[in-house]
């Protein structure tokens, strides 16, 4: 395995956390990493496509069971933007039975737009006022979970699709 100290140019870093390398070069075959003759570069490049590899393959288990955790919480006081990446995961999480719920911390209107403005973006204006219209019932598990307390009147909730 060759380690970070150990390839040209000194003190480089690799991108991968060394766990996500150590299992990626175990899966490599033998006569690939023979064939890079003992170039960093090319050991390097190897390790990363399979790196690469790995992480889609884990994405896409992910994506079939659906969300890990079925709350998440997003809260701030400032302007926020979400890349198109993350603004997909988020849509795909809600979509597939997560919960949302925004805390607009200090009654900040900057994060408060923000916040409107990617719900608009993830799910269409029409769509994000029905969906506001409609919060979780009382029933939910979110609000009769003992030992936990939400106070309604002061909790804005996106329900997952249906």
């Amino acid at each position: 395995m060759v380690k970070a100290n150990s390839r040209s140019g000194a003190g480089c870093t690799s991108p991968f956390p060394e766990e996500l390398r150590k299992a990626a070069f175990r899966r490599i075959p033998q006569e690939q990493i023979m064939a890079t003759e003992g170039d960093a570069a090319k050991l390097d490049a190897l390790i990363a496509a399979k790196v690469k590899g790995l992480l889609a393959e884990d994405a896409a288990e992910v994506a079939k069971a659906g969300p890990r955790f079925r709350l998440a919480h997003l809260t701030g006081t400032t302007h926020f933007n979400l890349s198109d990446t993350e603004q997909q995961e988020l849509k795909r999480y809600i979509d597939t039975g997560g919960t949302l719920v925004i805390d607009v911390a200090g009654a900040s209107t900057t994060f408060a737009e923000s916040a409107e403005a990617l719900l608009v973006a993830l799910f269409g204006k029409d769509d994000v006022s029905k969906r506001l219209a409609s919060p979780l019932p009382l029933s939910d598990s979110l609000y009769t979970q003992r030992g936990a307390t939400i106070d309604r009147s002061t909790t804005a909730i996106l329900p997952a699709s249906s």
